[in-house]
């Protein structure tokens, strides 16, 4: 107790002196308890008043943030500067809303002091003084919400892996069946159009519709089969591949389409890259596949870059960067589903991204596909360096 409660109970009797000493104990403990709960709990709780200024915050809050000096926030507008803008519009946002009673919260990432950034959970509750009309502070909660949200990016990955699976399953088998049904009519028109292309002569009017009916027809051969790759399952054989190779043959076949838009194509091999099997008809395929869709989003005069690259560890990977208008965050979800295009009608059918996803998946890998710095979209193809689950 302190100094001036122990003068004001030596001026009264013996018994209201021992009776208000017992709650004076009884009050501390109290208080010590809370304390305790509240300076050993990993929930970071700040006091912050009107003027939107720290007042106090837990033990959990200067751990979990690695400040080394909690005081010399203290009186000064919260969050602090340095803190990133979206945790500022955040508090802009909420903290008003607190001012007039409401409780409110949100969900952010936030970084401590050495940069590494946590999910929390952010919670204002407005306390209000003793006769419960005057607002004295907010009260903000922080809990890190970490693990919760990783949980949830999991299980939303699983669900759409697990929907494109089904996607892919149902194109497969309707595939399978249209190519059986369409591949020896179409082998039989481009065996015939390009006997008779070879005996027409220059300036011949059937030259035109001729070269017509082989490009088409060519197209559709491709197109069948490329769904009989989607429609098959456990029939890939896998060896040792070197990945600079394929991408060295895969810029050699893009090459007159790249010219053809007046686009350079760059290569960026690794050295030294681990060892990896996967097939490499397969994984060629991904790179035409990722390497054509790069060269129709870039404008004339642009430029795509292939890199292949490693990890350090047992991924092998290989990207392909073009300076593009880029992917629309709402399109980035559906562009691995089967016949989601962008292009415009007859410049494709949306299958290519939806091959190359299911190669990739077969060699237990991913594609991760995110902005490039200055325009323009990466797609980085990760492949694990052991033999893939469908090779064993």
């Amino acid at each position: 107790m302190s100094e001036l409660t122990d003068r004001i109970l030596s001026k009264l009797d013996h018994e209201d002196r021992e009776a208000i000493k017992k709650k004076f104990d009884v009050l501390e403990t109290q208080v010590k308890k809370i304390d305790k709960i509240i300076e050993g709990s990993p929930i970071c709780t700040k006091i912050i008043d009107l003027d939107r200024k720290l007042k106090y915050m837990s033990c959990g809050g200067v751990n979990a943030l690695k400040i080394p000096d909690i005081t010399v926030y203290y009186g000064k507008p919260y969050p602090p500067q340095g803190f990133p803008k979206l945790i500022h519009d955040l508090y802009d946002e909420h903290f008003p809303l607190a001012l007039k009673g409401e409780a409110t919260s949100f969900e952010c990432p936030i970084p401590d002091m050495e940069g590494h950034e946590e999910w929390y959970m952010t919670n204002f509750i407005p306390i209000y003084d003793d006769s419960g009309e005057n607002l004295e502070f907010i009260l903000a909660s922080s809990a890190n919400i970490t693990v919760r949200k990783r949980m949830e990016e999991e299980i939303v990955t699983s669900q759409r892996r697990m929907m494109q699976a089904e996607k892919m399953v149902a194109v497969g088998q309707l595939g399978a069946r249209i190519a059986h049904e369409v591949n020896n009519p179409i082998g039989i028109i481009l065996l015939f159009a390009q006997a008779m292309e070879k005996r027409l002569v220059a300036g011949d009017p059937m030259q035109l519709p001729v070269s017509s009916i082989v490009r088409e027809a060519l197209r559709c051969r491709d197109l069948v089969q490329e769904m009989l790759i989607i429609a098959r399952e456990g029939q890939t054989q896998f060896k040792k591949i070197d990945l600079n190779e394929i991408m060295k043959a895969s810029v050699e076949i893009l090459k007159p389409r790249a010219l053809q838009r007046d686009v350079s194509v760059i290569q960026e091999p690794a050295r030294d890259l681990p060892e990896h099997h996967g097939n490499r008809t397969q994984i060629q395929q991904v790179f035409l596949n990722l390497g054509a869709n790069a060269i129709d989003a870039t404008p004339k005069g642009g430029k795509i870059t292939m890199r292949t690259l490693s990890n350090g560890g047992d991924m092998a990977c290989f990207e392909i960067a073009d300076n593009g208008s880029g992917i629309p965050v709402e399109d980035r979800r559906k562009i691995f589903d089967p016949f989601y295009t962008t292009k415009d009608t007859g410049k494709g059918i949306g299958l290519g991204l939806s091959l190359a996803y299911k190669v990739v998946r077969m060699h237990d890998g991913n594609i991760v596909v995110h902005e490039r710095d200055g325009g323009g979209t990466v797609m980085r193809v990760e492949l694990s360096t052991k033999i893939p689950a469908a090779a064993e």
